[in-house]
């Protein structure tokens, strides 16, 4: 690009120090000219040079007419400082970058940034260059009009450098195999899913499970175990092409995304030969051990359009042919409304059975305990849905959900479970003796559908509810891409008292002013961030002590689910989580169970007298206006 600066001469450039007005970041020399020799113009330049940041000024070629010590110390000047080619200072490649940088400042460029190594600015123990990071600002308000100078200022960020790409890198990358974790791979299986349906590609989702892996870690140790798992990731990897994904999705097992698979047998081989190479013995600790695994594998778009069917319905193929005989693969085809798998053949249609139990109100609502952050005392139940064919393992209420849609029924069955709900949770609060709020999954869907606050009402009222007995929990992606219809019925149950909850939100979001826009009183952690706390953490990792603090800010309430341990129970404490549920209070139960649960939670809560923490927590939370107890 041509410069189209006006030429000043150097005799009048001279220093930039002895410009009448100029300004350094910050030092000023407001006063009238002042010569070189001049007290003040002394005394500035040594202000200047005893600064940490690197600062220098350049004529329109691009020379250095001014240059500070710290310029000379970071590698982007000389000792004599003046009249040298600033691009110089860069490898080739780099100072194309550089010139293109400075070509394209104009008076609304302050302060742009660059990153770059200058040539002779290295470690001195590696060799490697340090990163200095570049400002450019022009001098209009200080030089003639187009003079053409430009003041640069820069600073040494080796180390923030550092410290981000380490953040980032835990943030991204499984500790113990470093490979990908589940966030990483959610980025990597949504790309796919995107270019998918660009170049109608057809991406499959391998769930691998490790069979016998926990019998060796009971008896040869942790240590050993997680040897093994080291081995068991790198020799993964070596069975995939650099196109695939392979993470770690937790525990003992892994995941891999094939980005296109033209048919099935496509990656039913791939299963195939990741299977044969687990089953050959490995060598820990000086032992030969043997293990095996089991392969569930959904296909886009039979088994889901979406990155989280995906993955429910691939770990349902896994528990089906991991249930039947271990160390095979199993296809869950949702499109056909099949699963197969070498032992079981062809099951009937699916989602003629679900509408036929549907409409005979035979679909089992199973409930989890919520419980308060104390532990102790209960917060409330989740409903959902929990069907079993026969011929199947129990089908996850996202792929209920699936079916349903495809079957045009899906308002039918959330308002099937909310009916259903309503009318056990008075024998619930009677039961525990606190008046527990419902928690219950809604699609877009059942939101829009006509007359569906009249029909909230009339439910909740067949039960003797209010509306703030109502959490609506409605999935992060479902609420992103939300118009405006479903945005105004979110606003309207929560002007009447029901509690609207971000659910299965995800620690790597970052689109806050949507967050604050969003017409939603509480976010639901998914079992992935609270999976990421490790037994040593003392706080919980980056991205999810960034989670609780951006709730915070805004004024939204914090749940989590997938809690496990009493570990993770307590850091999650710490930061000031509402309510909790995972299997550290109780698996999803039917009625009974549920009863006699929280019949035992009443019981131990009344045996420890008064629960002043969850006591507080609950008309904390009242207070807001928001509902959530």
């Amino acid at each position: 690009m041509t410069s189209t600066r006006k030429v000043v001469p150097s005799s009048t450039v001279g220093s930039l120090l002895d410009h009448p007005k100029f300004d350094a970041s910050g030092l000023n020399a407001q006063a009238a000219f002042m010569p070189p020799n001049d007290q003040q113009a002394v005394l500035l330049r040594a202000l200047v040079n005893a600064t940490e940041h690197a600062m220098l000024v350049l004529d329109h070629h691009y020379r250095i007419t001014f240059a500070n010590t710290a310029a000379v110390t970071l590698g982007l000047a000389t000792a004599n400082k003046v009249g040298d080619d600033f691009l110089a200072f860069f490898s080739a490649q780099q100072s194309i970058a550089v010139s293109e940088w400075l070509q394209n400042n104009d008076d609304n460029a302050s302060h742009r940034a660059l990153d770059v190594n200058p040539n002779s600015f290295a470690l001195e123990e590696s060799g490697q260059h340090r990163v200095v990071e570049l400002k450019l600002r022009a001098l209009n308000e200080v030089m003639p009009p187009n003079a053409g100078f430009l003041v640069i200022t820069a600073t040494d960020v080796t180390e923030q450098r550092a410290t981000a790409e380490q953040m980032r890198y835990q943030a991204l990358y499984d500790g113990l195999t470093g490979l990908p974790n589940r966030t990483l791979f959610n980025d990597h299986l949504n790309l796919a899913l995107s270019q998918a349906k660009r170049h109608k590609l057809k991406p499959s989702v391998l769930f691998i499970d490790l069979d016998g892996f926990k019998k060796i870690n009971d008896s040869f140790g942790h240590t050993a175990g997680d040897q093994l798992l080291r081995a068991v990731a790198l020799r993964l990897n070596n069975c995939i092409r650099e196109s695939d994904s392979l993470c770690r999705y937790g525990g003992d097992e892994f995941l891999l995304l094939l980005p296109d698979t033209e048919k099935q047998d496509d990656a039913s081989r791939v299963a195939n030969k990741l299977i044969n190479e687990i089953q050959q013995p490995f060598s820990i600790e000086g032992r030969q051990v043997k293990i095996g695994a089991s392969v569930g594998i959904a296909m886009y778009p039979e088994a889901g359009n979406t990155a989280s069917t995906l993955l429910h319905n691939a770990d349902s193929a896994m528990y089906n042919i991991k249930h039947k005989s271990k160390g095979g693969f199993s296809h869950f085809c949702d499109a056909a409304d099949t699963l197969t798998s070498p032992n079981t053949g062809l099951t009937p249609s699916l989602g003629a059975l679900l509408v036929s139990e549907l409409r005979l109100q035979r679909v089992p609502i199973y409930y989890q305990s919520i419980a308060n952050i104390d532990g102790c005392s209960t917060w409330g139940v989740e409903a959902f849905p929990r069907w079993k064919h026969q011929n199947l393992a129990h089908l996850h209420p996202n792929q209920l959900a699936d079916i349903a849609r495809t079957e045009g029924v899906l308002p039918e069955l959330d308002l099937m479970v909310l009916r259903m709900a309503c009318h056990t949770l008075p024998r619930f609060r009677q039961e525990s003796g606190h008046a527990l709020k419902l928690n219950i999954c809604m699609s877009p869907e059942t939101l829009c559908s006509f007359g569906f606050a009249a029909t909230i009402e009339h439910i909740l009222a067949e039960g003797g509810l209010s509306y703030n007995a109502l959490s609506i929990n409605i999935e992060l992606d479902k609420l992103e891409a939300a118009n405006l219809e479903l945005q105004n019925s979110l606003k309207i149950l929560r002007s009447k008292g029901v509690t609207i909850t971000l659910d299965n939100f995800t620690c790597s979001y970052k689109n806050n002013e949507l967050l604050k826009s969003l017409p939603i009183d509480a976010i639901k952690l998914e079992r992935n961030a609270i999976h990421s706390i490790q037994p040593s953490d003392t706080n919980p990792p980056f991205l999810l002590a960034d989670c609780f603090a951006t709730a915070h800010a805004l004024g939204i309430f914090v749940f989590a689910k997938g809690v496990q341990t009493k570990h993770q129970l307590g850091i999650i404490e710490l930061w000031g989580c509402v309510a909790t549920q995972g299997y550290l209070f109780g698996k999803p139960q039917c009625v009974n169970d549920t009863l006699l649960q929280l019949n035992k939670t009443a019981n131990q809560t009344s045996a420890l007298g008064n629960q002043p923490g969850s006591e507080q927590t609950a008309n904390q939370i009242n207070a807001t206006g928001s509902a959530l107890v």
